[in-house]
């Protein structure tokens, strides 16, 4: 099992800064394949993410853990009729390094495993997804959704640079729930996210200098638990 291991940094911003942004990416990023076919350029993303009943998850990305790791199943629809395929992911942080395991599974085969807690296929992500619940005992906790709108950088490095708006939360045990019971978020922020597999690219800094662009720690997940649950300490 290989991972895609890369660096990803976020960035908050408000309406006016997403605007301006948007017209300077067209000199370094073109939309990816994706957004060019989606309405408006912009796709539906939703996560269920899993974690435990004393939100462990949660408090390692608040305080800030270099070494944590979030399970999610991830849709590009809200329906189940409309989604020919889940992707299955295990995210590892290692400091500044993202790995991001994952495969796809039929919409059949994820309902096989919400009912049964067993995958029908053989998959080393599969594997490895099954076990880590059941020696940790992560449930689905929550909903994260979004529109995205992705870009591809024109040069060789590799870099993918996304805009996430419309952000809404809900509790959820499964991915399939209807959207009217998903929360909006309130702030209206927009998230900007670079990722690449290098963090030393002269044109990407200049770019982000430029812009004016400061890293902050931002985790749509926590967002979620905050707008939906109550942790201990909220």
């Amino acid at each position: 099992m290989t991972p895609d291991a890369r660096f990803e940094y976020k960035y908050i911003l408000d309406a006016f800064d997403y605007f301006r942004i948007r017209n300077k990416i067209a000199i370094h990023f073109s939309k990816d394949d994706i957004s060019r076919r989606a309405q408006d350029g912009r796709y539906l993303v939703r996560s269920l993410y899993y974690d435990s009943y004393a939100y462990q998850a949660y408090y390692e990305k608040v305080v800030g853990e270099n070494h944590r790791t979030k399970l999610r199943l991830r849709a590009y629809g809200d329906t189940i009729e409309g989604t020919p395929f889940v992707s299955v992911e295990h995210k590892i942080r290692r400091g500044k390094l993202i790995f991001k395991h994952s495969t796809r599974v039929s919409t059949s085969e994820y309902l096989h495993f919400m009912q049964t807690g067993h995958w029908e296929g053989d998959h080393p992500v599969l594997d490895d997804f099954k076990n880590h619940i059941h020696r940790t005992g992560v449930v689905p906790r929550v909903i994260v959704q979004y529109r995205r709108e992705a870009y591809v950088a024109r040069g060789p490095q590799n870099v993918r640079l996304t805009l996430d708006t419309d952000l809404k939360y809900g509790n959820a045990k499964q991915l399939f729930i209807p959207t009217a019971r998903l929360k909006s978020d309130l702030t209206r922020k927009i998230i900007l996210e670079i990722k690449g597999l290098q963090d030393d690219i002269d044109w990407l800094n200049r770019f982000i200098r430029d812009q004016d662009l400061g890293t902050v720690p931002n985790s749509k997940y926590a967002d979620a638990i905050e707008h939906t649950q109550h942790p201990l300490w909220l």
